[in-house]
């Protein structure tokens, strides 16, 4: 079935303190994350608070006719402008929210998905939403273009709330506990913190020749960022073709029988032993989903950003040619240069580093 999609970008953001649409993962903002998502739809309309707010092109815009009446104005304008005979709603501040549970939903209510034992017809309902145990969520919905008119009435009521909306139309609601969908798909990021941990993982190396004292950096590093709560992961190239498994243990025995992997784990710690060709990017790959913070040690070579470790007595000067976010050194002239920072001052490490993510937009990921 063919259906519209909506998306709504012209709230005022009053949590974030500026345009959450416009703020960025990865270098790209929300809503281009959105319509590069639902490229494949023939009909996308972005609904903007005023005319021209927005310069992008691969959808429609339509724009308020009545200031501050929050989402179900947006959701009024771009039902009355679709194409088509359902539409799929969603706000710009859910970024991670997938092409594949528009459709989803949209089965549900054109009557082509069995549910329960009775069959669900396109007439019996004018919106399909998700419960996601503790909510609905009315901005990830399928509604009938024909709700406009409810819509339009709860306007001129000034009945603005999108619970009100939802009870007054014949709304199928569809638990997110029977589906194969993250509950991260409905997040919105409403806050800053919220901004942040969606960053997430940040990935960085701290850099610098052998003995500048990298170790010890990432040991405090990883100190600091523990004790604030998060789980931090740290990668390490060694040159040497070292050994991990002592002769003789278990792990030892089945990696020489020919596993590729061999694990042990206690109720405290595991480990796991591979065999193979490996970089850091496979290992990121592997380890990513449960940090949210990767520190690289090493790979002064690599494109990934990074901290080098410049120290006195050991070298005077930067040999990293790329992507140095900043250095940390111990030889006072050169702390007097803003791009330096003191390498025992780990607040203001920490400090920089998050800036950098922050203006960055979380440009963490490996780029060719």
């Amino acid at each position: 079935m063919k259906i519209s999609i909506g998306i709504l970008a012209g709230g005022k953001s009053s949590r974030m303190g500026k345009n959450k649409a416009l703020m960025k993962i990865n270098g790209k903002s929300f809503l281009e994350i959105l319509l590069d998502e639902f490229k494949s739809f023939s009909d996308i309309i972005v609904s903007q608070a005023y005319d021209d707010e927005y310069k992008l092109s691969g959808c429609r815009f339509v724009s308020d006719t009545e200031a501050d009446k929050g989402p179900l104005e947006g959701i009024c304008r771009i039902l009355e402008a679709a194409e088509n005979e359902y539409v799929f709603i969603c706000a710009a501040d859910m970024p991670f929210l997938k092409k594949e549970l528009a459709g989803f939903l949209a089965q549900f209510i054109s009557g082509e998905e069995i549910f329960s034992r009775q069959k669900t017809r396109a007439a019996d309902f004018d919106c399909c939403c998700i419960d996601d145990g503790e909510r609905l969520h009315p901005l990830c919905a399928v509604y009938s273009k024909s709700t406009a008119q409810t819509a339009n009435r709860l306007l001129s009521e000034n009945k603005l709330k999108l619970t009100e909306f939802l009870q007054s139309i014949r709304t199928k609601s569809v638990s997110l506990g029977y589906t194969r969908f993250d509950k991260k798909q409905l997040c919105n990021i409403n806050t800053y913190e919220e901004y942040l941990k969606a960053l997430r993982p940040v990935i960085f190396c701290v850099s610098g020749i052998k003995n500048s004292g990298k170790t010890t950096l990432i040991e405090k590093l990883t100190a600091a960022f523990s004790a604030e709560g998060s789980r931090v992961a740290v990668i390490k190239h060694d040159g040497h073709n070292y050994e991990s498994d002592r002769a003789g243990t278990d792990t030892d025995r089945y990696t020489k029988s020919g596993a590729v992997y061999s694990s042990i784990f206690s109720d405290e710690k595991f480990s796991i032993h591979a065999v193979g060709k490996y970089d850091e990017n496979k290992l990121i790959g592997m380890v990513r989903n449960d940090a949210d913070i990767m520190i690289l040690e090493g790979f002064k070579y690599s494109r990934y950003p990074k901290i080098e470790v410049v120290r006195k007595g050991v070298g005077n000067k930067n040999i990293c040619t790329e992507n140095i976010m900043f250095t940390v050194t111990d030889i006072e002239e050169l702390l007097l240069d803003d791009d330096h920072i003191d390498m025992n001052d780990i607040k203001k490490i920490i400090e920089r580093l998050k800036r950098y993510f922050e203006e960055n937009g979380g440009t963490y990921a490996y780029r060719p």
